[in-house]
């Protein structure tokens, strides 16, 4: 679905497209009157109760760039999109994020009496993750770490990491007092490396630090773990399976967390997915296939319940679209199409009214065609059939298949012919385009229109191609629907097949990719006598990136070794970012019913292409005029037995020969993928200041830094401002309580100092009268108990009430 931030904004895009819709040839007979808008329904406020963590300055390791600006991007999230209130959002950010206070914020979870058991919780972590050694006689060889703020290895100040059975351990009282309704999102490492990549001059960084194992000890947080009730919170829990919680980590055990252009790579998908749909139709095991590749990380989603509905499906979007549903000849009508974002296989939940719309649906219904306005439906399998009214509506309650690409056009008349192009291309089913929606925020985009000079142009919004400095697609076309067409086709075609993955790592981590520039040999000969190429200078893919200055004509090959234990069918394909065409780098040959020689076999097997056996020309690179830097992508398709991939190549939508175009969806089996940007520059970044930006060249990284560093200090500045205000209150309803409670307690001493002096008087009286040898004369009660005093049979039958009982009756310690 799309964000839910503004939507006005959808709604007045619908009844345009509707109105685009009608005039058109497209027009079905009965859309113009059976279509009724949707309506919004407001969500109730979450009892969501988050604690946030962002750490980009650290006393005494390297710097981040990324982390606050991502804790920050999540508080906003939880307030301005699920509109969370801010007092229950815990946030610790740089020099607030200690050790001590860290813990002390899962203990507050845990000790929090706001929240109730099954509460959605969320634990949100940015900064340097780490692994370590374990100590000798330690059951586990390796420990994985959180790094503080305030962490020190210095002798006499040491404060150690705070370890992963730590973590684990308050996880599980939190979970034995509030419920295992929690999630737990960690963007940083959990393997030991340095901050930066290889290269200096990248602005790519790791979310990692190199430690010493001699800052842990095996007995650290003694007294957290022995209070976990006898669970036993093993070193490695980040991922194994998990109970008390639900882990959505940036990356594997064995890859690195990167973060560039000011945020962390996986928080940046991250959010977007979050952006875009509502966490109460998202289940934890469709994150990963719903978000966008990252280059070189591999989300995890860990623990037991991964059919689960984020947060428990108790947290939605601020404001939630009601669709208008109706039974016409036996199926049910959903009016919502693509143009609303719903794509196939999305769930509806259907209610009598909107007055209805939170109590107990009438049925699910999944969605089995899709069109621009409109969309049929049915029982989920193995369902009951259910009698809809005239005032039924529905409300999506689960994701269908992720989008093939999303679009941001602004509203406005100059951009009516993008809105008339997506209109006729959403109506090419055979072509399978249904899948394309627009979002409210350019943000949340992979292009946006925009118009130049009377010319449309498309800015990239993605960041795994603008944190390198390419902004926009080389080409512009006339803002026509003829021209615009084309492009939208592409536009799906190309990210539908660079966002496709699979995150199997018994294949990728097993594959090494190697880049080389080629040069003629001057001894070896082919058969027809040419000269071979072979590989000249380093390996140019580090970090799992190719970052170069462009030499044209410059042959270029790639060396593939498989680690594994089974044979591979590899393809490589390269993307182009500047003008969406997708060309084939290697394919392996067809076979027809003859079997295929394995290309790259196991254990050791290369193959290489461009170069040496492979059978495949080596490839170059080029920059156009006016052009100084382009960005690709290498993409590597792995499986283990031959699949045709034919279908992904495509000529670029700017050229004069056009195809009609058409999108491919095979399933593939048994496959991996590895993404490689390919950054294409004009001049290296070191002939500019070695402090320059490495991006644009203009602006001292020094200055970035410092710059950064003094947006990071408002910022922290602002939230203990917020902060401290929220204690302040807390304090003062707490000092409200304790003065009444105090007054309470006075009142009630007052009334014992009353009962006491009364018992001191009828003591001395009774003991005066006594003493006289005569019966008591205040009055007949007293004379009754004067006598039962003296009376020997009495004396088992009847006590006077101490003054300690009747203490404790007025202070209510008993009845």
């Amino acid at each position: 679905m799309p964000s839910p931030l503004s939507h006005s904004f959808a709604l007045n895009r619908s009844e345009l497209l509707l109105q685009l819709w009608n005039k058109s040839s497209h027009s079905s007979k009965q859309l113009k009157t059976a279509y009724k808008s949707p309506t919004i329904l407001s969500s109730p406020k979450p009892r969501l109760f988050a604690l946030i963590i962002g750490i980009n300055f650290y006393a005494n390791v390297g710097s981040l760039r990324g982390a606050l600006a991502d804790a920050l991007s999540f508080k906003e999230y939880l307030e301005s999109h699920l509109n969370v209130p801010a007092d229950q959002i815990h946030t610790l950010i740089n020099k607030s994020a200690s050790r001590s206070a860290i813990i002390e914020a899962f203990i507050r979870l845990k000790n929090d009496t706001r929240i109730e058991k099954g509460d959605p919780i969320f634990i949100y972590y940015a900064g340097h993750g780490s692994e370590i050694t374990a100590p000798p006689g330690a059951s586990e060889s390796k420990i994985q770490v959180l790094i503080p703020e305030d962490y020190s290895a210095k002798p006499g100040q040491e404060v150690p990491p705070i370890p992963d059975r730590t973590i684990g351990a308050l996880l599980t009282q939190i979970a034995e007092m509030k419920g295992d309704n929690i999630t737990v999102v960690f963007d940083c490492c959990h393997s030991a490396s340095g901050t930066r990549g290889e290269d200096e001059s990248t602005t790519i960084r790791v979310r990692s630090v190199e430690l010493d194992s001699t800052v842990y000890q095996e007995d650290l947080d003694q007294d957290i773990l022995v209070n976990s009730r006898g669970s036993h919170s093993p070193h490695g829990f980040l991922h194994s399976g998990l109970r008390s919680h639900m882990l959505i980590a940036a990356c594997s055990s064995s890859e690195l967390a990167q973060e560039s252009d000011g945020h962390g790579n996986f928080s940046t998908a991250f959010l977007k997915l979050l952006r875009t749909t509502s966490p109460n139709e998202l289940r934890y095991s469709d994150i990963l296939t719903h978000m966008d590749q990252i280059p070189s990380q591999n989300p995890q989603c860990e623990g037991h319940d991964q059919n689960r509905y984020l947060f428990d499906a108790k947290v939605a979007a601020v404001d939630r679209l009601c669709f208008n549903i109706a039974l016409v000849e036996g199926r049910f009508v959903l009016d919502a199409g693509s143009i609303h974002g719903i794509t196939k296989g999305a769930e509806f939940a259907v209610h009598p009214s909107t007055e209805l719309a939170f109590k107990t649906p009438l049925g699910t219904l999944i969605v089995e065609t899709l069109g621009p306005f409109s969309a049929t439906l049915q029982p989920l399998l193995g369902s009951h059939g259910f009698n809809i009214t005239p005032s039924a509506i529905a409300v999506q309650t689960k994701a269908g298949e992720r989008e093939d690409i999303r679009f941001y056009f602004p509203l406005d008349n100059s951009f009516l012919p993008c809105y008339e192009a997506l209109i006729s291309v959403m109506q090419s089913k055979k072509a399978n385009f249904q899948n394309i929606v627009l979002v409210d925020r350019p943000e949340d985009a992979h292009l946006e229109v925009a118009m130049e000079n009377g010319k449309a142009i498309f800015l990239i919004k993605d960041e795994r191609v603008t944190q390198y400095g390419l902004t926009r697609l080389f080409h512009s076309v006339d803002p026509v629907v003829e021209e615009i067409v084309p492009v939208l086709k592409a536009a799906a075609h190309y990210y539908w097949k660079l966002n496709r993955s699979s995150n199997n790592p018994d294949i990728t981590h097993n594959v090494q990719v190697e880049v080389y520039k080629l040069q003629e040999s001057l001894s070896n000969f082919d058969q027809f006598g040419h000269p071979e190429m072979t590989p000249v200078g380093p390996n140019l893919c580090r970090n799992n990136v190719l970052d170069f200055v462009v030499e044209e004509d410059a042959p270029y090959g790639v060396k593939l070794t498989n680690n594994s234990p089974r044979d591979f069918y590899p393809n490589l394909f390269y993307f182009d970012n500047s003008d969406l065409s997708i060309g084939p780098y290697y394919q392996p040959p067809t076979s027809g019913h003859y079997a295929l020689d394995v290309p790259l076999k196991k254990n050791g097997g290369i193959l290489t292409i461009g170069y040496g056996t492979g059978g495949v020309p080596p490839f170059a690179y080029f920059l156009r005029d006016e052009q100084n830097i382009d960005v690709g992508f290498l993409k590597l398709f792995i499986t283990t037995k031959p699949v045709d991939l034919s279908s992904i190549p495509q000529q670029t939508p700017f050229e004069d020969a056009r195809s009609s175009g058409s999108l491919s969806k095979t399933e593939i089996d048994t496959w991996g993928t590895v993404l490689i940007p390919v950054v294409q520059r004009r001049y290296p970044p070191s002939l500019n200041n070695q402090n320059d930006c490495p991006q644009c060249g203009f602006v001292s990284a020094t200055n970035l830094d410092l710059k950064a560093e003094n947006e990071d200090l408002k910022r922290e500045l602002e939230i203990q401002s917020i902060s401290t205000a929220q204690d302040k209150r807390s304090m003062e309803v707490q000092c409200t309580a304790l003065r009444s409670e105090l007054e309470q307690m006075n009142t009630k001493l007052a009334e014992l100092t009353r009962m006491l002096e009364s018992e001191k008087r009828e003591r001395a009286n009774l003991q005066a009268q006594l003493g006289r040898g005569r019966p008591a004369t205040p009055d007949s009660g007293h004379q009754r108990n004067a006598q039962k005093l003296h009376d020997p049979r009495a004396t088992t039958k009847f006590r006077k009430p101490s003054l300690s009982d009747r203490a404790k009756r007025l202070l209510g310690l008993h009845a």
